[in-house]
């Protein structure tokens, strides 16, 4: 595993996640909704139906609890501590809940998720690590927008983004604001790409996908019947850029 994420950027791992362990991110990814008064008929497309992808950035206290309580939070940070190669205690996780909604445009662009920390953080630092642990809560396919990757593509350093606008659902809980955000309706994009060498990573539900922050990555649209739900754990460097981020597929 070592070798093959240097050499390309990413791991796919079918089957990682057993139906038990399963039932309990999806249990908890509804008290996530539930928490922003969203339920199951806002992922069907019955409300709200012209906003294609749902975004939830969850919360310190959301991400306190899972971290004291799951079993998959310590598997994913041991992991990406081996494969950042950096101490465990170091890195600073994320939580981050996508759903793309059934028969939408819901495509995300090109882009590399370090762009993005750099971008919205003005920082530029040397060195940088940092890693998505993304957890297929349905089949992930490209009919239904997987991720797809430019193999190699971390060890090209950073390329040229575009800032683009976007439709995006993000919930909030009681209290949040987005008038500080600055990337509030926008994306990056990026066209410095060979698509010719994408690949699409396909996962059974209980799936995971880990890819490198400089990796180049893109979804397609959800030409399935059922929303595509992922479950993604952000885990950089203690002292790499701060809060604000949305990068997502």
């Amino acid at each position: 595993e070592h070798a093959l994420f240097s050499e390309n950027g990413y791991l796919s791992i079918p089957n990682a996640v057993d139906d038990g362990a399963l039932t309990e991110l999806r249990s908890l990814c509804r008290q996530f909704m539930h928490n922003r008064g969203i339920d199951e008929r806002t992922l069907s497309g019955e409300r709200d139906g012209q906003l294609p992808l749902v975004w939830i950035r969850c919360s310190n206290q959301e991400l306190d609890h899972f971290a004291r309580t799951s079993a998959i939070f310590g598997w994913a940070r041991r992991w990406a501590s081996e494969l950042l190669q950096v101490d465990e205690n170091s890195l600073r996780p994320k939580l981050r809940i996508f759903y793309k909604r059934p028969f939408s445009k819901s495509a995300v662009e090109w882009h590399q998720d370090e762009a993005f920390y750099q971008k919205f953080s003005g920082e530029r630092p040397e060195g940088y690590r940092s890693l998505n642990c993304w957890i297929a809560l349905d089949d992930a396919a490209p009919e239904s927008g997987t991720l797809k990757y430019i193999p190699g593509s971390h060890r090209d350093g950073l390329v040229e983004h575009d800032v683009i606008p976007t439709t995006v659902f993000e919930p909030l809980l009681a209290g949040e604001s987005r008038q500080d955000d600055e990337q509030a309706g926008i994306t990056l994009r990026t066209t410095h790409l060979d698509e010719k060498r994408a690949i699409y990573a396909s996962v059974p539900r209980g799936g995971i996908n880990i890819h490198h922050c400089r990796m180049l990555h893109a979804s397609d649209a959800n030409a399935c019947a059922s929303p595509r739900g992922a479950f993604v754990m952000i885990f950089r460097q203690e002292g790499g850029p701060g809060v604000g981020e949305r990068s997502g597929a």
